[in-house]
């Protein structure tokens, strides 16, 4: 049997879907690059946001107008848990969850989970290839901001290539978080937090530096409650993973939710002094702790910002990013302005920028006053305005 395997979505999705690709490499299935020579067709289909929902869907039409009639399909991912009444419009197929490989399995009859082992680690080219999405980025507006982004990016590939960085070497560490964003889609899927031992992750950058990596990237829905679940914490992961040699390897920092974050820092100073640590990403999602309390963040904007600064001043070689989200629901000139503020009170920090998106399972969408599409981009606009102006400021 020829099967085909696609992915739209996070980089979660696609180590999922690089997992499916090993269980039919061991079992011997022929895996194809077309989706018209495929017998069997998996896809795994983003529902994050309306906007990856929407490309999503195109994604799905345009698999079932080109594969073969006799061919099937299975669409699984976090689409079919957060809105099954859309994708069930076109899809009247299975609904399988992102992680349910074991439901995967058994819809591929005789393909069963191997003795050997399999690690479902992925290094960032294989991701790169996986990924299909045909969404335009919309976030090149004008030809300043187009330049100062392909400056910085120019920029950065220049660095890792004078300092011989490699891409980085993803290892999924846990999913599911403890917190109750009122915005989240993910929570119905991951629900709590359910941790990997700290021998596996070792165990896995061992093989990421085997393999000549020198980036090792961390990947959790929620870095910070890593261990939680299994009575330990991020940090005792850490202490292990920064003492596996000697040799000049560095360990990024995905999505240490602020909350989490304020409880384990204590405990992280002496491993932030190992040099190890390359870049934390903290997602603050707004400036307005009107807004922060909405979306039950549990936490002000004074603590995150204190907390930024203090590690900032000690560490200052510590790349330190966050999210920001706009247009959540209620949102004044005065809460977005609070936002704006965040950059000029922390010009070195580096942001990603994401539009407040409606999803059928997050509480959110019962809120007043919801924000119009038209704002939402212009506060989008705006923001990433004057952040690549600041990060050209600060350049020069």
């Amino acid at each position: 049997m020829k099967v085909y395997v696609g992915t739209n979505g996070c980089v979660e999705a696609q180590m999922s879907s690089m997992l499916v690709k090993k269980h039919i490499e061991i079992n011997q299935f022929n895996l194809v690059d077309n989706v018209n020579e495929a017998d069997l067709i998996i896809f795994a289909a983003c529902g994050l946001t309306e906007e990856r929902e929407l490309d999503s869907l195109a994604m799905v039409r345009d698999i079932k107008i080109n594969m073969k009639s006799s061919s099937k399909l299975i669409v699984w991912g976090c689409l079919p848990k957060t809105n099954p009444e859309t994708l069930a419009k076109i899809y009247d197929g299975p609904s399988i969850g992102l992680l349910e490989t074991n439901l995967i399995e058994e819809l591929l009859g005789s393909a069963k989970i191997s003795s050997e082992k399999i690690v479902p680690s992925a290094p960032s080219e294989e991701l790169k290839s996986l990924h299909i999405s045909k969404s335009n980025n919309n976030d090149l507006d004008d030809s300043i901001t187009r330049t100062i982004l392909l400056s910085i990016q120019m920029y950065n590939k220049l660095t890792d290539k004078i300092q011989k960085r490699t891409k980085p070497y993803y290892i999924r560490v846990a999913t599911g978080c403890t917190g109750y964003c009122t915005y989240c889609s993910e929570k119905p899927i991951f629900g709590g937090i359910k941790s990997r031992s700290i021998e596996d992750a070792v165990l896995e950058c061992k093989e990421g530096l085997k393999l000549g990596y020198n980036r090792i990237s961390l990947l959790a829905t929620d870095l910070g409650a890593y261990g939680f679940d299994i009575n330990i914490n991020l940090s005792d992961l850490l202490n292990k993973l920064v003492k596996i040699n000697n040799g000049d390897y560095k360990i990024i920092l995905n999505q240490v939710e602020p909350k989490n974050f304020v409880d384990i820092y204590p405990n992280l100073k002496d491993i932030f002094r190992s040099g190890k640590i390359e870049e934390l990403n903290c997602p603050v999602q707004s400036g307005s702790n009107r807004i922060l309390k909405l979306m039950g963040r549990d936490y002000t904007i004074e603590e995150w910002i204190n907390y930024i600064l203090m590690i900032h001043k000690e560490f200052p070689k510590i790349k330190i990013s966050t999210h920001i989200m706009v247009g959540f629901p209620t949102e004044t000139e005065e809460d977005f302005n609070a936002t704006m503020k965040l950059l000029k009170i922390l010009p070195f920090l580096s942001i990603y920028i994401f539009k407040y998106s409606s999803r059928p399972a997050a509480s959110a969408k019962n809120i007043r006053d919801q924000i119009s599409e038209e704002i939402k981009e212009q506060r989008r606009k705006e923001l990433l305005h004057r952040y690549t102006r600041m990060k050209l400021l600060n350049f020069i």
